[in-house]
């Protein structure tokens, strides 16, 4: 069941404003250990992948993001450090980012995006059947 929000048209507007649209294919890398994640990801259609590896090269997957889940590594989202995992599409998807600041601004100046956003990253811990 996909959640859902009512936006005023100039709420919408705004929304798509600061976004930025993009089709990762198929094994697209979207973050890499050691670097900064500093966007926060929403798939639109897709499957990206959160993992880490070993110091041997094994991978350990700790998430998954369908459509209508949010991805990023939030740690290195919060705290501007660089992050321990990498983000990687295993599907061909169609994902919506936000700039860290531009983020930050809509959760502040839209209630409805604010409760969106929980109520989507609260189903994200939930798993799926």
């Amino acid at each position: 069941m996909a959640e859902k929000a009512l936006f005023s048209e100039q709420e919408f507007e705004l929304i798509k404003s600061l976004s930025k649209e993009i089709n990762y294919k198929k094994g697209t890398k979207v973050l890499q250990e050691g670097k900064i994640c500093k966007q926060t990801i929403f798939v639109c259609k897709g499957l990206l992948r959160l993992y880490r590896l070993d110091a041997n090269g094994k991978e350990y997957t700790l998430k998954f993001a369908h459509e209508n889940r949010w991805m990023s590594d939030r740690e290195s989202y919060i705290n501007a450090s660089p992050s321990f995992f990498n983000i990687d599409a295993i599907e061909s998807s169609n994902v919506l980012i936000w700039q860290k600041e531009n983020f930050a601004f809509l959760l502040g100046e839209i209630p409805a995006f604010k409760m969106l956003m929980e109520n989507l990253s609260s189903k994200s811990l939930i798993w799926d059947k």
